[in-house]
């Protein structure tokens, strides 16, 4: 029992170090799993990398879940009129995304000409 009490609590100081070090790695393993905040998370992580074109699967992973604010996200990255994000355009699944954020809830995007 104590050996089983022994290994529980060293997997768990190692999932909280881990957290601590390599946050971006527990929400891109919670991603692959399917946990749809962990996929925002490691959305925003490669936002704040400036790798754009990467975010996007994790922000249609969370979308997909059903997080409105990632179905937004997604859509901007698809449109990107100015070209701030250098991405492939696809106003077609912009669109959808857009559409998918206001059924979810977000009114104000629902409102907001684009």
């Amino acid at each position: 029992m104590k050996i089983l009490a022994s290994i529980t609590a060293l997997i768990v100081a190692a999932y909280l170090l881990a957290q601590i070090f390599f946050p971006q790695g527990v929400s891109f393993v919670g991603c692959g799993i399917g946990r749809a905040n962990s996929c925002e998370d490691y959305g925003t992580y490669l936002l704040e990398e400036r790798d754009y074109e990467a975010a996007k699967k994790p922000f249609e992973k969370a979308c997909e879940a059903g997080l409105e604010n990632s179905c937004a996200i997604a859509g901007d990255l698809y449109y990107d009129e100015q070209n701030l994000y250098k991405t492939t355009k696809d106003k077609g699944k912009s669109a959808r995304f857009y559409s998918k954020a206001c059924e979810l809830g977000a009114p104000k995007l629902a409102t907001t000409p684009r």
